[in-house]
């Protein structure tokens, strides 16, 4: 983590200090000696208060540096305290960097969209859409519809906020955000995420045929590109391997499972997973409080399927081995290369843990 501490010019020696006359840098010292000692619970609480009295302490006020301390904040809250003290803290932040700062600021909406993001995540979209609102704002008026981070922010309200409006809403949104992309090019990358995420929502109405389209035009494009997005082309191989998951089509399933692990740099002498799917909680299991783990062995062949899947060892009832198995049977790996020659690994265990949370 970047403490602001340590990028100022000056730097003060810190003693303990009372409540009453706690200086910011002793505040935000103090909080990145505990963070580094591990004592998360005794940081976050400092590092929040530095944010706060900064503003009211500085005698030479600057924006950029209340920010970072309350982005020190908000990353030390996440690690103590969670998703939900962090987002709060931040929301409450924006005020006080508003209140010093005036409204124009525009780091104010790389919190803003922070926050957002943090709201949805914790499924609080009224919260994210009224954050996202805020940071797209600014930055259209600051920065300008056409400036990159301006139609970042613009295409993930879209996307995640679609909860909230639906589809169609969502669908405009992205859409007008791949417009404004245009202007950069056709393979800018916001243009091409436009296109991801415009695919992942027909999927999302069961629209599959024309989601595998929209993917494999995307795909193509991609690989096309000199200078490939390995993230964005790794994203949509995952994606079409899904849905020929889904449709039970088995050669197109293998054919982009080939090229997706391809598309993984490094030492191709060893098993890689690529998707894994999440077993289901047996609805009696979680009815009744049982919990358990579940150890599956497997070998994967030469197209990187599972085969053989079988329970080892289990730590509780077996109403959780079924749900062990039909879920490592979905996985897909990159085969082991030997020589260039992909050759199937027996013996491979994995461990899955049934607990309700």
């Amino acid at each position: 983590m970047r403490h602001l501490f340590g990028a100022l010019i000056l730097i003060f020696l810190v003693c303990p200090a009372s409540a009453q006359d706690l200086r910011w840098q002793d505040a935000n010292q103090q909080s990145a000696e505990l963070f580094d000692a591990e004592k998360f619970e005794e940081a976050a609480p400092l590092a929040r208060r530095a944010a706060e009295l900064y503003p009211v302490q500085s005698k030479a006020y600057n924006a950029e540096n209340h920010v970072q301390l309350v982005w020190n904040a908000v990353e030390m809250t996440l690690y103590a305290e969670g998703r939900g003290k962090a987002a709060s803290f931040a929301a409450d932040a924006i005020d006080a960097v508003e209140e010093k700062a005036g409204e124009k600021e525009i780091l104010i909406a790389s919190l803003a969209a922070e926050v957002a993001r943090m709201y949805r995540n914790l499924a609080e979209i009224d919260k994210a859409d009224r954050f996202y609102r805020q940071a797209c704002s600014l930055a259209d008026e600051v920065l300008g519809e056409t400036n990159p981070q301006a139609i970042l922010y613009y295409m993930n309200w879209g996307h995640d906020v679609r909860a909230k409006y639906g589809a169609a809403w969502a669908s405009g949104k992205i859409k007008t955000a791949r417009e404004r992309a245009e202007t950069h090019g056709e393979d800018h990358f916001l243009v091409l995420r436009a296109d991801l995420l415009l695919a992942k929502l027909r999927l999302e109405k069961g629209r599959e045929r024309t989601a595998v389209r929209k993917y494999q035009e995307l795909v193509d494009r991609l690989e096309k590109i000199e200078e490939k997005d390995p993230v964005l082309l790794q994203a949509s191989y995952a994606h079409l391997a899904y849905i020929y998951a889904e449709l039970e089509e088995e050669d197109a399933l293998d054919a982009i499972m080939a090229k997706f692990g391809e598309s993984f740099a490094g030492d191709k002498e060893r098993v890689l997973p690529l998707i894994r799917v999440e077993p289901v909680y047996p609805i009696n299991a979680a009815r009744l409080g049982q919990q358990g783990a579940v150890v599956v062995e497997y070998t994967v062949d030469e197209l990187g399927r599972v085969k053989d899947a079988k329970v080892t060892d289990r730590l509780g009832a077996e109403v959780f081995d079924k749900a062990a198995l039909n879920a490592v049977n979905k996985w897909r790996f990159r085969p082991l290369l030997v020589d260039g020659v992909a050759q199937p690994v027996a013996g491979m265990q994995t461990q899955l843990t049934f607990k309700l949370e």
